[in-house]
């Protein structure tokens, strides 16, 4: 008989508008902020798309409250928060 012994959860990097800063300057803010086995946000692919379909550029200041989840892969490995 298996037995689980944890599990894994992990959340995308997301920022939260302060309806004063850009993008970018949310992102580089988080940056310095992560955990030191927390990967470095990347601008990819992904980014671009979601950014497009909401009609945001990367110099655009997010409004306050607003939630921006930056891709949908998750954990470490892609500047988001891993849970044990």
């Amino acid at each position: 008989m298996e037995k689980l012994a944890g599990f894994y959860k992990g959340h995308p990097p997301t920022l939260i508008g302060d309806g004063k800063k850009t993008i970018k300057q949310l992102i580089d803010e988080k940056d310095e902020k992560r955990e030191s086995r927390v990967e470095p946000i990347r601008l990819s692919k992904d980014c671009m798309i979601i950014f497009r379909g909401l009609d945001f550029s990367i110099d655009d200041i997010l409004p306050e409250g607003f939630s921006l989840s930056l891709t949908h892969r998750i954990g470490r490995l892609f500047g988001g928060k891993q849970w044990k």
